[in-house]
């Protein structure tokens, strides 16, 4: 009997040790099986999450492609300053398919050769809208060579200064570059130049690669760079302008044209302002050659261009301020043609609504430009360009420059307050007069694509300093002075300043540069966001 008692009872704690062990279980399951779930959960939602992301970085990526193919569009053009470019334009605008997704965007003008470029991008997503969508914007500029202080294809004299094209040019000691330098040829330094921007060049030996991109005179050269960088070698070439025609007469967007318009090219010698009978349509165009070219203001202030001529000389007025010819007062907002018969003395007056778009093309040779304290100075913004030689035979000023000497001086991080700006391109060479004064200042962006920027007497006057406020582009480098061992032997010596309201840092570069310059073509990114 007690026997079967114990019995009972190990046989009822047996059975309730089981009971435990099976409520362990079960919760010991259930715990594994939540924290599996969990896990399988958040599994699940980081795959979704780095599919999500992965899916907007590619999204975004669409849409920097419609920012790219609207900057290609624009380099497509082959001329700047399009106020309004048709880039798909059409209303409503249409996608352009791209990888998973697709894009579109639109090019709206930010100013002279500037744009605002913004761009969405979509690719299909498992959301309520199916889509995921990003939005970028970019400003971009058409990078210009203006934005050098000094420019060269070749870096050795041209072969009419009897260098075979092989002499080099040298920097030397007491030569000062304030601003950027490009070369796409090896520079050549002797004693210690100095160069306040960034000096670069495309030059590399193909035999060795380490090979320096700029040639030391001797063991004494000791070039000051003193940009950040300094010095950069090896770096890709900047061909000279293929993006802007000079001459070509078939060309509507060719500088001679821009500054002709329709207008009949057969005319006889004489300076031409196009014009519908009663308002100025275009620039000024010039037939033959150019004895004396004077920039200057009249005695209101107002821009007074003189185009000396045999025979002739025309004076074209841009008026702001109204002037009186007895018997006529002529009024603001209007142009005034001077045509002056140097045989018979008469004069013939026309006036005409509005201003010149700022291109002054003369076809054949400028032989003496000029623009000095007394004749006032440059005023507004001007671009003259030849399809022969233009030579400088005085000082070449800014009407700002006359007015206020320290107007290129300001303060760190701030660019000249100057609405002055003149542009000078020739399809063959520019050059300093023989008779030029001892120290000579020019303001100007000056491009000289067939040959060279020089001095005439480069080899045998001596002169002082060639102060220089603006950017100087050159397919050959040309000579202003000689050197030797104990220091300048003739010539100028060379004072460059850049003139910083052509930076690209500068927010309001294209209102700054001359009208219809030359371009490299290829557009720079100031910066590009996200948006909503």
């Amino acid at each position: 009997m007690g026997n079967k008692i114990k019995f009972n009872l190990m046989t009822r704690q047996l059975k309730n040790k089981k009971g435990f062990a099976l409520i362990g279980t079960l919760i010991l399951v259930f715990v594994v099986s939540t924290f599996a779930i969990a896990l399988l959960t958040m599994t699940n939602n980081e795959i979704k999450s780095s599919a999500l992301q992965k899916a907007a970085k590619e999204t975004f990526y669409i849409a920097e492609s419609g920012i790219d193919h609207a900057i290609s569009y624009l380099e497509t053009l082959g001329t700047p300053d399009f106020p309004n470019p048709n880039y798909l334009n059409e209303v409503p605008p249409h996608y352009i398919d791209f990888g998973n997704g697709k894009y579109k965007a639109s090019i709206q003008s930010a100013g002279t050769f500037s744009y605002i470029i913004r761009s969405e991008g979509q690719r299909p997503w498992t959301n309520t809208s199916g889509k995921i969508s990003k939005n970028i914007e970019s400003k971009v500029i058409l990078e210009n060579f203006a934005m050098y202080a000094y420019f060269s294809d070749m870096e050795y004299l041209p072969a009419e200064f009897g260098g075979g094209g092989n002499n080099k040019i040298w920097f030397y000691g007491d030569d000062h570059i304030r601003g950027p330098v490009h070369s796409n040829d090896r520079l050549h330094m002797a004693g210690e130049p100095t160069f306040d921007g960034t000096v670069s060049s495309a030059w590399v030996n193909s035999t060795n690669p380490n090979d320096v991109s700029w040639e030391a005179y001797d063991a004494q050269t000791d070039p000051n760079f003193n940009g950040s960088p300094g010095f950069k070698g090896g770096v890709d070439e900047i061909p000279l302008p293929e993006y802007r025609n000079i001459s070509d007469p078939t060309d509507e967007n060719s500088l001679q044209r821009i500054a002709a318009g329709s207008f009949d090219l057969s005319q006889p010698n004489g300076a031409y302002v196009p014009d519908d009978g009663s308002n100025v349509t275009d620039g000024i165009w010039v037939k033959g050659n150019v004895s004396t070219l004077t920039l200057g203001v009249d005695a209101q202030d107002n821009s007074q261009i003189t185009i000396a001529q045999s025979g002739k000389t025309t004076t074209i007025y841009t008026i702001e301020t109204p002037i009186t010819i007895p018997p006529y007062t002529y009024p603001s907002g209007t142009t005034l043609i001077d045509e002056y018969n140097t045989v018979t003395h008469n004069h013939i007056y026309t006036n005409r609504s509005g201003y010149p778009n700022g291109v002054l093309y003369v076809d054949g040779n400028i032989n003496n430009l000029k623009s000095t304290t007394t004749d006032g100075g440059l005023k507004g913004k001007l671009t003259i360009a030849s399809d022969s030689t233009i030579t400088i035979g005085d000082n070449l000023l800014y009407n700002t420059r006359v007015n206020d000497p320290n107007c290129f001086n300001v303060s760190t991080g701030t660019f000249p307050d100057i609405p002055d700006t003149l542009g000078l391109v020739s399809e063959e060479k520019i050059m300093i007069a023989n008779g030029a004064p001892h120290d000579i200042e020019i303001n100007a962006i000056i491009m000289a694509l067939g040959d060279s920027f020089y001095y005439e007497g480069w080899q045998y006057n001596m002169q002082g300093d060639l102060t220089f406020h603006g950017s100087l582009i050159q397919d050959q480098r040309g000579p202003v002075g000689t050197f030797n061992s104990w220091g300048k032997v003739s010539g100028y010596t060379k004072q460059y300043y850049f003139d910083d309201r052509m930076s690209i840092d500068n927010p309001d570069i294209g209102q700054a540069l001359p009208p219809y310059f030359p371009t490299t073509g290829k557009y720079i990114k100031l910066y590009w966001k996200e948006v909503d």
